[in-house]
């Protein structure tokens, strides 16, 4: 006999009662102001999150559709996304019954300010991926939700390649796609989506400074099963 599906329970937790151990990198601002022409002063958007329990991320949406410009969605989320929280009392995630699974959400106010001052210059060409220590990827999960609805509508596969450069904060910028197959299926932009959760360690592979460096990063996108 099949077993009975786990009853979810959604349980808030107001976001002050939260720690936050990771806030949106250099390369999270620097993409979210590139899509909005900002005032000094910025903006605020409020985003419903759920908490995922084994990391902390935020798996965020629009808390108020109707209110909030659709020009702000975007950028909203790429800002949320880079917060990583723990909650006070890891018991949160439990009330005992084990027909449930608790799922922990939360409100939060998201700050979208003018891009920081970031120098995306080269002053060489990009070196090979292998030639850094990544301390943190995508994770499969957040490579599927990215993956592009058309191609995942047709069943498509594909690449991309990004041109990146590694922030003082370890963060990884990248502008443009430097190559997408097949073109229009919108890999580019799901690619910079993904980099955007990397993060390089402070050392390349020989010994050199990260920082300041530029680096060739290759996605391959494959339909979920």
């Amino acid at each position: 006999m099949a077993a009975t599906p786990a009853r979810v329970i959604n349980k808030p937790i107001a976001f002050d009662r939260l720690i936050v151990l990771e806030r949106p990198s250099l390369a999270r601002q620097v993409a979210a102001a590139a899509k909005l022409n900002l005032t000094a002063a910025g903006v605020d958007v409020v985003v419903h999150c759920i908490i995922e329990s084994d990391s902390g991320h935020l798996n965020c949406n629009i808390h108020d559709y109707g209110t909030t410009p659709v020009d702000m969605y975007g950028p909203a989320i790429i800002i949320a996304d880079g917060y990583r929280v723990q909650t006070p009392d890891q018991g949160e995630f439990s009330d005992g019954d084990p027909t449930h699974r608790i799922v922990l959400t939360t409100d939060m106010k998201v700050h979208i300010g003018p891009a920081p001052a970031v120098d995306l210059s080269r002053g060489h060409d990009p070196l090979p991926f292998n030639a850094f220590n990544f301390t943190d990827k995508a994770s499969a999960l957040e490579a599927g939700s990215f993956y592009p609805e058309r191609a995942q509508r047709l069943n498509r596969a594909g690449v991309a390649s990004l041109d990146c450069k590694i922030l003082d904060d370890l963060s990884l910028a990248c502008p443009d796609p430097v190559d997408e197959q097949p073109p229009d299926m919108g890999f580019g932009p799901a690619a910079q989506q993904l980099a955007l959760f990397f993060r390089s360690a402070p050392t390349m592979k020989d010994g050199q400074a990260a920082v300041g460096q530029w680096v060739t990063v290759r996605f391959t996108f494959r339909p979920p099963d």
